[in-house]
């Protein structure tokens, strides 16, 4: 149980860092800058960088203008946190379970970005790549690199196609990342449930007209989603695959 809430701590201060990055006018990644209020620029104190808890402890407003905090703040922190201690229940304390926890926390914060500014930051994009490297570099087999090559081309054949119409290159970048996890059955799988759920999402607003076929949709937050979901339903997903 103790391990489980130390994780969900790791989670939401990684989360908290991520944010900072994500909606803090593109600050970078190491900055030896204190942070500050978005709206009155004033120095936050320490007690004011605690993960949710300052969130709740000033109301959601700045201590110093009183401002709204964004809700985007402890929910970027929340589902970090959340996400770490769910995908721990089915690995070991490993060096394969930090780079997944990693590459999920740094989807989580690309997915924020994505959906805020239908951009990612080519630090996020090539940070989550190296970490899938690493992993496939570290646990090498011809199927994952089947994976990272179906993954990628995947979307980079549309990318093409479409000549940067119907998806970005960080969507394959992001789904190499993926298929260097996964191997190739689990790769397709999660792009073909990515898609499902972006279907999901995008028909009620479709027919209610507040998007048109034009409009322009972050993907990254359904891969990552579906990325999730595929690895903590993973042993009940292999053992079916294994039949097919």
């Amino acid at each position: 149980m103790l391990n489980y809430l130390y994780l969900f701590f790791v989670g939401t201060f990684i989360g908290s860092y991520f944010s900072s990055l994500v909606f803090s006018n593109k600050k970078p990644i190491i900055s030896k800058r204190r942070s500050s209020c978005q709206s009155c620029n004033n120095k936050l104190q320490s007690w004011m960088l605690i993960p949710v808890f300052s969130y709740l402890a000033l109301s959601g407003k700045c201590h110093y203008c009183k401002e709204d905090i964004s809700m985007a703040y402890p929910l970027l922190e929340l589902i970090t946190g959340s996400s770490f201690v769910l995908l721990s229940l089915n690995y070991t304390y490993d060096l394969n379970q930090i780079f997944i926890l990693s590459i999920m926390a740094l989807f989580i914060a690309s997915s924020f970005s994505d959906q805020k500014n239908l951009e990612i930051s080519d630090t996020l994009i090539y940070s989550t790549l190296t970490f899938g490297l690493i992993y496939m570099l570290l646990n090498f087999n011809i199927d994952l690199i089947y994976g990272f090559l179906t993954g990628g081309l995947f979307f980079e054949i549309q990318r093409y196609i479409s000549k940067g119409k119907w998806v970005g290159q960080a969507d394959a970048y992001f789904a190499a990342t993926i298929g260097c996890i996964m191997g190739f059955k689990l790769t397709l799988l999660t792009i073909f449930l990515s898609y499902w759920l972006a279907t999901i999402f995008v028909t009620p607003k479709l027919l209610s007209r507040s998007i048109n076929m034009k409009s322009k949709l972050p993907f990254i937050p359904f891969l990552t989603l579906s990325f999730f979901l595929v690895n903590f339903f993973y042993d009940i997903i292999v053992i079916n695959l294994n039949y097919i």
